[in-house]
């Protein structure tokens, strides 16, 4: 998936912004791994310490009420 096919997807309920470009950037610099959102944070935040955990969760969220993203929940045991 391409910048471009997010902005095609989102279009309409949500408002492209840059911090959603750069969350969805790092999750798709590597896509064949499973993130957390700690991991994500730590990728952006490298580049951009101004983007913080609150802004992550919320983009997640978007990603997953849009079908983008699938949230997976593993149980501890």
């Amino acid at each position: 998936m391409t910048v471009s096919d997010l902005k095609q997807i989102i279009n309409g309920k949500y408002k492209m912004t840059r911090q959603r470009e750069i969350v969805f950037n790092a999750m798709n610099s590597k896509p064949h791994l499973h993130f957390s959102v700690e991991d994500i944070w730590d990728i952006v935040h490298e580049v951009h310490p101004e983007i913080g955990v609150a802004t992550i969760y919320r983009t997640l969220q978007m990603f997953t009420q849009t079908g983008i993203v699938q949230r997976l929940e593993l149980l501890n045991r």
